[in-house]
C-alpha cells in the first residue's frame, strides 16, 4: 500500500457554525509551489495573518490510504463529489477553531428507548450498522432531524487507531456515527443524502480506558453479525448513555459522508470530550470485523 501527501488550499471562510474551515479551494500535491507558499505564510510570524489566510487560505494535510485503482484517490473519478470541497473528515485544530457563542445544545428525543422495543443490528457485507427508532430524533439546529442508523469506525489489525475525525492530528481508537436526516423536508435518509441540508451526524470519539456497560449494550451483539446479511435484534436502551457527559461541548461544521458518493451534505457536531471503553471491547470488536471482512 502506497500513501500520499497532499494539501488543500482554499479560501478562509467562517461558518455559521463552531469552525472555521476552508471552503472553496483546490487538492494540490505536497511538492506543488502553492502548498509551499501557503504553509510558509501561515508559519512566517512576521507576516500580517490576516493577509496571509487571505491570500492563502487554511491548508491542511490529508493522507490518501490507497493510490492503488480502489483507493480513495481514485474515489472521485466515479464519485466526483470526493473531489470537491467541503468534504470530511477533517482535523480540528486551532488555526481553523472559531468560538461561536450562539450555538446551542443539542436537544435530544426519544433517546430513551423502552427494551421492550428493539432495534435491527445488521451487516450488509460492508460495515454492521444499528438501525433507530423513527420516535428519536435532534433539535436546535436550522431544522429537526430524525434519527436514522448508527455505526463505528475502527482501527484494523495493522492499526489500531481508526477515528476518521482527529484532534490536533490525534487519532483516537474508533468513532461512533450516530446519523440523522432533516425530518421537516425529506421523507427519509435516502432522500435527503444528497441535499445540502440533508443530514445530521452526531461523532463520538472512543479512546482506551475502562470498561463501558453502555456500548457493551451493543458491542456484545457483534459476533451474531459477523457475516453478511446476518441480522439481529438488539433490545431498546437510552442511545444517549453512548454520548460523553458534556454535550455542551462540541465542534460544528458543514462536511460531507465519509465515504462514496461523498455528498456535501452533513452538518457535522463532533463532540469535544471522548467517551472510553475498555482494550477488551476495542479488540473484540476489530477481531469481529476482520472475520466479517466489514470496516
Amino acid at each position: 500500500m502506497e500513501w500520499e501527501q497532499i494539501c488543500w488550499v482554499g479560501e478562509y471562510v467562517t461558518l455559521n457554525v463552531g469552525a472555521v474551515l476552508a471552503a472553496q479551494g483546490t487538492v494540490a500535491k505536497k511538492e506543488d509551489p502553492v502548498c509551499d507558499e501557503a504553509l510558509s505564510c501561515q508559519n512566517n510570524l512576521s507576516k500580517d495573518r490576516s493577509i496571509c489566510l487571505g491570500y492563502y487560505g487554511i491548508y491542511y494535510i490529508r493522507y490518501y490510504k490507497n493510490k492503488g485503482p480502489d483507493g480513495e484517490k481514485a474515489w472521485p473519478k466515479k464519485y466526483p463529489f470526493c473531489g470537491g470541497v467541503f468534504q470530511s473528515p477533517i482535523d480540528f485544530h486551532k488555526d481553523i477553531l472559531q468560538y461561536d457563542s450562539n450555538l446551542l445544545p443539542l436537544e435530544f428525543i426519544g433517546y430513551n428507548v423502552p427494551s421492550t422495543d428493539h432495534f435491527t443490528l445488521t451487516n450488509n457485507g460492508h460495515s454492521v450498522k444499528m438501525y433507530l427508532s423513527p420516535t428519536m430524533a435532534i433539535r436546535n439546529l436550522p431544522f429537526e432531524y430524525a434519527a436514522s442508523q448508527l455505526h463505528l469506525h475502527w482501527g484494523n489489525r495493522n492499526k489500531s487507531e481508526g477515528s476518521e475525525h482527529t484532534i490536533g492530528g490525534k487519532h483516537f481508537a474508533a468513532e461512533l456515527h450516530i446519523v440523522h436526516y432533516n425530518s421537516e423536508k425529506y421523507p427519509d435518509v435516502t432522500a435527503a443524502m444528497d441535499k445540502a441540508d440533508g443530514l445530521a451526524v452526531l461523532a463520538v470519539l472512543l479512546e482506551i480506558g475502562p470498561f463501558n456497560p453502555s456500548y457493551e449494550k451493543i458491542f456484545r451483539h457483534f459476533r451474531n453479525v459477523k457475516y453478511k446479511d446476518q441480522n439481529v435484534q438488539v433490545p431498546g436502551f437510552n442511545v444517549g448513555e453512548l454520548l460523553p457527559e458534556r454535550l455542551d461541548e462540541f465542534y460544528r461544521y458543514e462536511g460531507s459522508l465519509t465515504t462514496p458518493p461523498c455528498y456535501p451534505s452533513v452538518l457535522w457536531t463532533v463532540f469535544r470530550h471522548p467517551v472510553r471503553i475498555s482494550q477488551e471491547q476495542a479488540s473484540s470488536r476489530r477481531a469481529h470485523s476482520d472475520l466479517a471482512d466489514v470496516s
